[in-house]
């Protein structure tokens, strides 16, 4: 009886891993797409667009994307290599 509590834990460990994971890269690729763009732009006299500042987020979405893949790695092995 103990050993199927023991799997079920598991395998909701291994889905809530992989739920985190799933969450933290859709965060990541979204400060991917942000990197770069504008936060208070306006338009200049010759129809240019201005901004005088700039996200900077490129470094913290990859972490992002990175920690969430391995996070499902984790989780889909942890959910298939149980026994």
């Amino acid at each position: 009886m103990s050993g199927s509590g023991h799997y079920r834990t598991v395998r909701i460990a291994a889905v809530a891993a992989m739920t985190a994971g799933v969450l933290a890269m859709a965060a990541g690729a979204g400060l991917v797409y942000l990197d770069g763009r504008g936060t208070d732009c306006e338009y200049a006299m010759a129809g240019n667009r201005v901004c005088f500042r700039l996200y900077d987020t490129r470094a913290t979405g990859l972490g992002s994307l990175t920690g969430g893949m391995a996070l499902v790695g984790v989780g889909v092995f942890a959910f298939f290599a149980t026994p």
